[in-house]
């Protein structure tokens, strides 16, 4: 390995004068050529026209200047151009408190910090700070400050702004395609543009604003209302913009009632029929002198009653009784004395329980 050289002499050059050099040497060696005799020239070349004078008194202007400049910089001290209405990350890095000695120093919060140029482009007038949100979203460096709502409840998503009796704010959507959220400016809401999903759910706080408080507050706040807003504002004293994310909560708690609620009905469906037992057969039958009406195999606890269909329509009041099995089913059964009546008598037994119920009749003839 070769061994570095000390005191020798170093060529500082920029890009042009690279190029400018080539093109030095290169008819330099078609001069040469010429002189030789030997036209053997390429036709595709572009011959071009300089004078070494000037090129040289560039030269030596360019390391007249170098002698000024700083020899650990990373990048050329050079005058800045302030274009209006184009924002200028480098101008406000250089607002930070870490900005030293024209460069931001690097911290335990903001350890990876870079600075962006902003080039004037046709198609770019005014995306500068969304390309930048972009650059560090990528990184994974930037961080919006996020505002937690409730479902269905009032939100406000705060926004500070220049102090200003005429200014002019923005609120829109990132993530639903930057959709129009509220607009304000000549003193009063212009909403010509707002977006349908926020209709008549957003409002300003209007006799804030002159003092700097364009906050939004939003009503019935929806799942699809999630994502990342930003706030333009522009006055007098210039523009700004600031972003918020927002989140929505409740809504896994809504879901979990409904699903909880779906779940009890089906619950309760199926333990109906599972732990139901109906009546299905009632036995009356006559004893001597006494009526007596039985069923079994009953859940739940069933009922018994009768009821005499004669000229009077009488309804009885017996004693019932009622027992259960080890399988947890019920067995009722109940007895009534005949009546002397010289009437035709139909004695009615009906056994229910729950919504189930079945009714046996037995028939009795005059004498």
């Amino acid at each position: 390995m070769a061994k570095p050289a000390f005191c020798c002499q170093v060529t500082i050059q920029s890009e042009k004068e690279k190029q400018m050099m080539k093109i030095y040497r290169r008819e330099e060696k078609k001069e040469k050529k010429k002189a030789k005799g030997t036209d053997d020239i390429d036709s595709s070349e572009v011959v071009m026209t300089f004078d070494p004078k000037e090129m040289r008194a560039q030269r030596e202007q360019a390391l007249l200047n170098a002698r000024y400049e700083p020899l650990l910089t990373r990048e050329r001290v050079h005058e800045r151009i302030r274009y209006p209405n184009v924002y200028d990350s480098y101008a406000e890095a250089t607002k930070a408190p870490a900005f030293v000695g024209g460069a931001r120093e690097a911290s335990a919060q903001d350890s990876v910090f870079t600075l962006l140029r902003v080039f004037i482009r046709e198609d770019w007038p005014f995306r500068a700070p969304e390309d930048l949100a972009t650059f560090h979203r990528v990184r994974g460096n930037l961080s919006y400050p996020k505002v937690t709502c409730v479902y269905s409840q009032s939100c406000i998503l705060p926004c500070n702004v220049h102090t200003s009796s005429d200014s002019v704010i923005h609120w829109n959507h990132i993530t639903s395609e930057d959709s129009v959220v509220h607009s304000y400016y000549n003193g009063q809401d212009q909403l010509g543009h707002q977006n349908q999903q926020f209709k008549g759910r957003t409002s300003l706080f209007k006799d804030l604003i002159s003092g700097g408080n364009a906050s939004l507050k939003l009503t019935g706040v929806k799942v699809q209302d999630e994502g990342r807003y930003r706030c333009y504002s522009s006055t007098v004293n210039g523009f700004q913009k600031s972003f918020i994310e927002l989140r929505v909560e409740g809504r896994q708690h809504f879901i979990m009632i409904i699903l909880v609620i779906v779940l009890y009905l089906v619950f309760f469906m199926y333990a109906f029929v599972w732990f139901t037992a109906p009546v299905k057969e009632v036995d009356i039958k006559q004893v001597e002198n006494r009526i007596i009406c039985r069923s079994g195999g009953i859940y739940p606890k069933p009922q018994l009653t009768w009821s005499i269909n004669s000229r009077s329509k009488m309804k009885v009041h017996t004693p019932t009784t009622v027992q259960q099995t080890q399988e947890q089913l019920y067995s009722i059964s109940s007895s009534l004395l005949d009546s002397d009546s010289p009437d035709d008598l139909i004695y009615n037994c009906t056994v229910s329980s729950g919504r189930n119920s079945k009714r046996a009749t037995f028939y009795r003839r005059s004498t």
